[in-house]
């Protein structure tokens, strides 16, 4: 069941082994008695610098424009 995503979490006596540590994540036992809690691995794919694509074309489109400007009318930038 564990392989083929038919469950969103389990709780009880699971033992805690390398191949199924590749597939869901642990919890730490929350008392003594070695209960934990399962849930699925979910891969996720984080594409935290594209927002530094619009930053850039906005920073350079207005560089090219402002530069030249201040260039020609003397003011140091």
């Amino acid at each position: 069941m564990i392989t083929s995503d038919v469950f969103d979490a389990a709780v009880g006596d699971i033992a805690i082994v390398s191949v199924r540590t590749k597939i869901v994540d642990f919890t730490r036992p929350y008392i003594e008695s070695g209960l934990v809690v399962v849930a699925p691995v979910k891969k996720i794919e984080v594409k935290c610098l594209g927002f530094l694509a619009t930053i850039y074309s906005t920073y350079v489109g207005c560089h090219c424009i402002f530069f030249p400007l201040c260039w020609s009318s003397g003011v140091d930038s």
